[in-house]
Order: structure tokens, then sequence, then C-alpha cells
């Protein structure tokens, strides 16, 4: 409002002592806005430099266990090694792939075993006391992590089951699924419902642009810095550690309107956190009885968000599944992967917070588009006859990221604030056990196919979208007398 527009507002008069007095409102300058912007600002960075560490490894972690398992646990020569996904040696590639994909299995069970129990704690700790911990706790594993494969890569002739200690830390701090988990609980906690959807899709969103930059960073120094595997993996412990750094010094312990409170648990003891019953009392969050059919759409999205998990199985056999099929190379593969993962991006960033913030649309049918769109994805993906149809593979997957931005959104909406690290644990404990589910499975479907039709891992994932498509249907199709399918918790608890 404009300084003319204030003056020539009514007077206000006190009724009591009849004294006029005129009231202004002056504008917000550029500077407050500016300033007012930046301090929205709080996950967003630390994800952000997290998940481009996380994008240097993508490819290269791969790469390093076809290069030492071909050198060091089959003894094959140079020449061989280097030329693997020529077409001159495919004996060699399929007894490599085939050790690979094991590998694979190995360091599922290794990082997600003991994740389902720290999800767990983790939850329990976020709820009762610190939001901020669930979020350094994981990020300082895959640090460690970090280190393990700098000095997997500095001492070459290490066999390449030394690479599996490497993921240890990663699985004794919750994984993947925890940093999931403790950030998607801090968003909730921080923001109101209304744009719950819309802070969740942008930190989602960064997560696939960092992963390309983080890609393409890799790319170039692996190339280029003359240190190859040391430089990719010693900038992924640099960023690991600016990243915990600004957690330690932005966030806060109780984000939002609940850090206006003092929680009784405060007082508590730290050990309450550790014990059976609390675990326990986390589990029954999520399967205490609701009304209007709450509960029934918890389970619903935790089950999507799980199934999700299972098709994200599949990216670990996107790189071998390439060599074998097109002969490419981790070059070929990451140039692929820099236009795919921004494609993905591309359906949550611009039209995600457009439906659902401006236009109202329900987070389900939002989810059912971006199922939809995922099966047209893996079903390409499957049946490529050359490589182009990898890249329209990845123009009809645009909207796939829509269903983990929608369904965790949904579920924010479905509890109270004092139970959002507990319900997003329970969903954080089915995503830790799922992966080794999906990575044996993958794993045998993969190899038995190998030499037939490498793509079946993408028709078994296909088939998970089309489940997931059909969740969404019963959950729009099965909506209580509240016209609004998610039902919205007041702060309160109300």
């Amino acid at each position: 409002m404009s300084e003319e527009e204030c003056e020539e507002q009514p007077l206000m008069v006190d009724s009591a002592t009849n004294i006029v007095t005129t009231t202004t409102t002056t504008s917000p300058s550029c500077c407050d806005k500016v300033a007012s912007f930046l301090s929205a600002i709080t996950i967003e960075p630390a994800v952000f430099l997290y998940v481009i560490g996380f994008g240097l490894d993508v490819v290269f972690i791969k790469n390093l266990w076809v290069d030492k398992t071909c050198l060091f646990y089959f003894n094959f020569s140079t020449e061989i090694c280097s030329n693997l996904n020529s077409g001159r040696f495919p004996a060699e590639q399929d007894m490599v792939q085939r050790q690979v994909t094991r590998y694979n299995v190995y360091c599922a069970v290794i990082q997600h075993v003991p994740a389902v129990v720290v999800v767990m704690v983790l939850g329990a700790w976020s709820d009762l006391r610190d939001r901020r911990l669930p979020i350094l706790v994981p990020m300082l594993g895959y640090f460690l992590m970090a280190l393990g494969l700098t000095a997997n890569a500095y001492w070459w002739p290490l066999q390449p089951e030394f690479l599996l200690i490497c993921f240890v830390p990663v699985g004794l701090t919750g994984a993947t699924t925890a940093i999931y988990m403790s950030v998607s609980a801090y968003i909730s906690a921080d923001t109101d419902a209304r744009a719950r959807t819309t802070r969740i899709s942008v930190v989602m969103v960064l997560v696939p642009v960092a992963s390309t930059l983080g890609r393409g960073l890799a790319l170039v120094l692996f190339n280029h810095s003359g240190y190859g595997y040391l430089a990719v993996f010693g900038t992924q412990s640099v960023l690991c550690v600016v990243a915990i750094l600004y957690v330690l010094v932005r966030l806060k312990k109780r984000p939002g309107a609940i850090a206006m409170e003092t929680p009784a648990s405060e007082t508590s003891g730290v050990l309450e956190v550790l014990t059976p019953a609390r675990l326990k009392k986390t589990m029954m969050v999520a399967c205490r009885r609701r009304d209007n059919g709450v509960r029934r759409h918890i389970f619903a999205h935790i089950a999507v968000i799980w199934l999700l998990v299972f098709t994200a199985g599949s990216a670990h056999f996107d790189y071998l599944y390439t060599r074998k099929k097109f002969s490419w190379n981790y070059q070929t593969y990451t140039i692929w992967s820099l236009v795919d993962t921004p494609l993905a991006a591309t359906g949550t960033l611009l039209l995600l917070p457009v439906l659902s913030y401006y236009c109202g649309i329900k987070d389900s049918m939002l989810g059912f588009v971006g199922a939809v769109s995922m099966i047209f994805n893996f079903v390409l993906r499957a049946t490529a006859p050359v490589s182009w149809i990898l890249y329209l593979a990845s123009v009809v997957g645009v909207c796939s990221g829509m269903v983990v931005v929608c369904s965790r959104a949904a579920l924010s909406k479905l509890v109270q604030k004092n139970e959002l690290g507990s319900v997003f644990a329970v969903m954080g404990a089915g995503e830790a056990v799922v992966p080794i589910m999906s990575s044996a499975l993958m794993t045998l479907v993969y190899n038995a196919t190998l030499n037939v039709f490498p793509g079946m891992v993408f028709v078994l994932t296909a088939g998970i979208s089309v489940i997931i498509a059909c969740i969404y249907v019963c959950v729009l199709s099965s909506r209580s007398s509240d016209p609004t399918e998610e039902v919205t918790i007041n702060n309160d608890g109300t």
C-alpha cells in the first residue's frame, strides 16, 4: 500500500478517551523483502549441499565397483577392464556385472538393516526433544562414508570387499531414509498446512537439481583434475562438512510454533527416547484410530512411499543396463543423467506449486498424475531399442517426482505437529527395509534376464507404479464426508 493511500485512510477514534489518532502503514522496502525471503530459507541449503555430494558419487561408486571387481576380484587384464563395455568382451562383462549386482545387495543390507532401528529412534527424538539432531546424524554417516571411499581410492590395490566397510557408518546413522524423514518432519513443523506441499516440493526439487550439479561436477573432477576418484570423493567429504556446519549454525532445535513452547519431554531423561515403550508408542501413532477415515489415508500414503522406494531400486541398474545394452561408458551415462534428472524436477518445480497452492488440487490427484508418468517412463526404458529412447522416457517421466512430494505432504496434513516425527519414522522404517527386498529381487531378475531381456527390472518397476496409481484411485474414491481429501489438523491438535 502506498503512502498516499495510507494517508487517505479514516482516522481511528478511541471510544474511551475520544482521542483521534492516525495510523500509518509503510510498505516494506526492498531490503525488508530480501531479509524476509532469506529468513524463510532454513533447511534448503543443507539439503542442497548434501545432495550435491550424493550426486558426486552416484555414478562413480558404481564405476569404482566395476573397476575394482574387474581388476582385483577377477584379475582381468587392464586392457579387458578398460574396454569392458566395448562389446569385445561380453563374457567378462557379464561376470563383472553379476558380481557387482551382488555387492549392491550386500550394500543394501549393510545400509538399511541397522537403519530400521535408527530411524525409529531418531523419529521419537525428533518429536520429544530436538528436530535438528536427526538431520545431523545421517549427514555425519555420509561424511565418514566419503572418507572411506577416498581411502579406497588412495590405496588402489585394496580388494572391492573393503568398499563395503565404507557403508557401515551410513547404516548406523539411518542412511538416506533418516535424511528424508528428518527433513520432512522439520519442514512440516516449520510451515502451515497451506504452504506445506509447496515447501516440500521446493526441497524435493533441490534433490534432482543438486544431484545433477553433483554429477556434472564429478565428471569434470574425474576427467580434468588429475586425481580421478580422489578428487570426486574428497570433494564429497568437504561438502558434507560444510552441510553439517550450516545445520549447526542455522537450524533451530524446535522450529515453528513448537519453538514457542516448552515441551514436557524436555525435563525427561535422554534415555526415555530409547526405551522399548517409547519406540512402541512411536509405532502406534500411525495405527491409532482417527476420525473421518484419516487412518486409512495415512496407511495408503505410507504404502505409496514404500512402493516408490521399491521402484527407486531400479536406479542401481541404470548404469549397468546402459553399459550392457548400448555400450555406454560413464561419460555417456552421465550426460544422459544430466538431462534425465532435471527433467524429473521440472514437473515438481513448475507444475506442482501452481496446481497445489493456487489451484487447490488435491495431493492424491497430483500423485496419481505422477504415477502415470512413472509407468510410461519405465515401460519406455525397458523396451528401448535404441539409446535415444531413454531421452524420450525422461520427457514422459517429467511428472514422476510429484508422487513423493504429494504423499509426504498429505501425511503431514493428516497428523498433529507433535506426531510428525513418529509418523515419518514409521514410514522411514519401511523405507529402510524395502531397499533390501528390492535390491535382492531386482538382482535376481537382472541376472536371470541379463542375456535375454536386461530391461526386465524396469518392467517390474512399471508394474509397481501401476499399483501406486491404483492406491491413489482408491484414496480419491473413498473420501470421507469432509469435502477435502486431506483432513488438516490444527496446530493445537484439535
